[in-house]
């Protein structure tokens, strides 16, 4: 097993050499059609009146395999290596004419796990999207309910539409079973939550557009019922988009984005009468491109967390995200190669403590992806490198296999 690991580390190191050094310049030789799975197929919709309901959802399946080696490792990483259900969504997104809609969306397979490096979990059936909203103008729209806070770029992008089989290490930290969970290493990207939103669609100036979105929510997780305190999260988000136009395009669409949001959580932890009180600043920068084949993010977050009840200094986090993705330019052919750096540093000033001390984690992810000619299936194998610092340096690199039915 120790070879095959350090085969496949050396295979994907040369497979994002060889693939990334050409794949600008044959991008310029020509644009091959490529939607996802979700867009290829017309949606499954009927009409009553003025009243139109579309169904949507996916099953994502495949097999997650931890080649954990060496007397460091724990005995439960790698321990429950086997085929897992990611995602079973069901949903439905109901429209009034074209300014009131209403969208319901639940989960067969959420993996809920009862303890810090639980390598095991349960699945459950857990409501995600639930909303109601508004449109008064393409500038304007009202959102009430439960739905994804716009601060994350990677946790606001469709769990269908990733390039990889699952989020970085910066959205989703790390996976109890899959490595060492510690203090800090949980992500940021945010659950849904409750709350009210002002958004609005791409408001076009020319070939430039703008959106932006604003929040205020219980700024805790969607699996409680009620606000961990008395206190609202806030959020805030604004896009510029480039159109599609300034390429001599002129379908709807953006080739480049540039994004930006920041985040006010004051968050109630622990149990009464024990509860203390954190506050979390997040801030984050994003670019995003998509011509020529070619898909590509950039991103970068900070976080400040606060304790004003205990007096224990602030704790400064960071993280960086950088993906790019070629789609190979044949027909009938539909191959999609992807590479991903991610690094999370749980504790950027961590010198003064030895419990935190050396705790990055950088992860490299490379990625294949096929999507099935007329048929709304996609398979993805990934292969992920991890190079962890300190106690949480464990020989843990992850090879995983999806297959993702859309409708």
């Amino acid at each position: 097993m120790a070879r095959f690991v350090h085969c496949l580390r050396h295979a994907a190191w040369l497979t994002a050499v060889l693939l990334f050094t050409p794949s600008l310049a044959l991008a310029q030789e020509g644009d091959v059609e490529w939607a996802s799975s979700q867009e290829k197929q017309p949606p499954l919709s009927f009409s009553v009146g003025q009243w139109n309901a579309t169904l949507f959802g996916y099953v994502r399946s495949g097999l997650v395999w931890i080649g954990a080696e060496g007397d460091d490792s724990p005995a439960f990483i790698g321990a429950n290596n086997g085929f897992a259900m990611l995602n079973a969504r069901l949903g439905v997104n109901v429209k009034y004419q074209d300014s009131f809609e209403v969208v319901t969306s639940v989960d067969g397979a959420a993996d809920v796990r009862s303890s810090v490096n639980d390598a095991v979990g349960e699945q459950k059936v857990v409501l995600k999207d639930a909303f109601g909203q508004y449109k008064l103008h393409d500038a304007f729209k009202v959102r009430l309910g439960q739905f994804k806070p716009p601060i994350e770029v990677e946790a606001m992008t469709s769990t269908a539409r990733q390039l990889f089989i699952r989020n970085s290490v910066l959205s989703d930290g790390v996976r109890p079973g899959e490595g060492i969970e510690r203090v800090g290493s949980e992500g940021f990207g945010p659950a849904r939550q409750v709350g009210l939103s002002l958004l609005s669609d791409v408001i076009d100036f020319g070939p430039v557009g703008l959106t932006y979105a604003l929040a205020l929510t219980n700024g805790n997780a969607f699996s409680a019922a009620r606000n961990d305190n008395n206190k609202l999260a806030y959020y805030g988000r604004l896009e510029l988009h480039l159109r599609n136009q300034l390429l001599g395009k002129f379908e709807n669409g953006s080739f480049l984005v540039l994004g930006g949001a920041v985040g006010h959580n004051e968050r109630t932890v622990g149990t009464i009468p024990n509860q203390l009180g954190e506050t979390d600043l997040t801030w984050e920068v994003d670019l995003q491109f998509a011509a020529y084949g070619i898909e590509a993010l950039a991103q970068f977050l900070m976080n400040k967390r606060s304790f004003p009840d205990s007096g224990q200094s602030e704790q400064e986090s960071m993280g960086a995200v950088a993906q790019l993705a070629y789609r190979l330019p044949f027909e009938h052919f539909r191959f999609q190669l992807a590479y991903r750096f991610s690094y999370l540093d749980p504790f950027v000033d961590d010198s003064d403590s030895p419990l935190v001390a050396d705790d990055k984690l950088i992860y490299h992810t490379v990625g294949l992806g096929y999507l099935l000619e007329d048929l709304p299936i996609e398979v993805k194998l990934n292969y992920t490198a991890t190079s962890e610092e300190g106690s949480a340096g464990i020989d843990n690199d992850i090879v995983e296999a999806l297959a993702q039915f859309v409708w």
